[in-house]
C-alpha cells in the first residue's frame, strides 16, 4: 500500500521486472480497490506512519508486458544488434498469469515472452513447464519438493531442445539458477542449463555486455551438475 501510495503522489504506474512482484501487487491493488473497510483501514495506518493516503488510481505493470504493449516488438527489432539464434525456452512463472496481472497478453496461454524472444531472432520453443511454479516460497521449509520442481522445469526445457532458459521472473530465475545444480544432485537429473533474466537478454540482443552469454555458458561448464 506504501508503494502504491509514492506512485499515486508522483502521478506514476509501477513497472516492474518480476513476475512475482506484478502478481503480488495487482492481487493487492485488487482487494483495495474492491473492499472500501480494508482500504479505509490501511489508509488510516498509511496516513498516520507516513503522511500518504491512496486511491487505487494507479497501474502495475511488468516490463514483457510494456515492451510488448507500449514500446512496440517493431522498435524493438530496430534495436537488434546480436540476434540471439539458437532454442530458447521462456520461462514465465505463475504469477502473471492472473487477469490484470497479464497485460493484454492472454492469462490461459502466454505469447509475450515468445513473441520478444523472436523478435530478437531467437526460437521459442514450446514446453509445458512455462507458467508453472518451481516452489520458491517453501526453499526453506520444503527444499526437497521444490528441488524436484525446480529439476522438472529445467528436464522439461532441455527435452524440448532448448539450450537456455529465459525467465520473466526474477525470483524463479534464482531458483533455476542458483540451485539447478542441487536440484540434479538431488534427483539425479541432468540440470546444467544457462538460465538469463529477459533484461539480460535484451542488453545482449541489444549489443551489450557481449560476453555473457559466454560466462553463463563458461560457467555451466565448470559447475556442472
Amino acid at each position: 500500500a506504501r508503494n502504491f501510495a509514492i506512485a499515486e503522489s508522483m502521478g506514476m504506474d509501477i513497472m516492474t521486472p518480476c513476475a512475482a512482484t506484478a502478481g503480488n501487487l495487482n492481487e493487492d491493488l485488487s482487494r483495495l480497490k474492491g473492499d472500501s473497510l480494508l482500504l479505509a483501514k490501511t489508509n488510516e495506518v498509511l496516513e498516520r506512519t507516513t503522511g500518504l493516503t491512496m486511491t487505487g488510481d494507479v497501474g502495475v505493470h511488468h516490463l514483457l508486458h510494456v515492451i510488448v504493449d507500449e514500446i512496440g516488438l517493431d522498435k524493438v527489432g530496430e534495436k537488434l544488434r546480436n540476434p540471439i539464434d539458437f532454442p530458447i525456452a521462456g520461462f514465465y512463472g505463475p504469477n502473471m498469469q492472473q487477469e490484470g496481472a497479464c497485460g493484454e497478453d492472454d492469462v490461459f496461454d502466454p505469447q509475450y515472452l515468445e513473441m520478444l524472444i523472436k523478435a530478437l531472432g531467437g526460437n521459442a520453443i514450446p514446453w509445458e513447464s512455462r507458467t508453472q511454479s518451481v516452489g520458491v516460497p517453501g526453499l526453506f521449509s520444503e527444499e526437497a519438493t521444490v528441488l524436484r520442481q525446480i529439476a522438472s522445469t529445467i528436464e522439461d526445457a532441455k527435452s524440448e531442445g532448448a539450450v537456455m532458459i529465459v525467465s520473466a521472473c526474477t525470483l524463479s530465475h534464482t531458483a533455476l539458477d542458483v540451485y539447478q545444480g542441487k536440484a540434479g544432485r538431488a534427483t539425479g537429473i541432468s540440470t546444467n542449463i544457462p538460465v538469463i533474466h529477459l533484461t539480460e537478454m535484451l542488453a545482449f540482443a541489444m549489443g551489450h555486455y557481449n560476453n555473457r552469454l559466454a560466462q553463463l555458458r563458461t560457467r555451466i561448464a565448470v559447475i556442472g551438475d
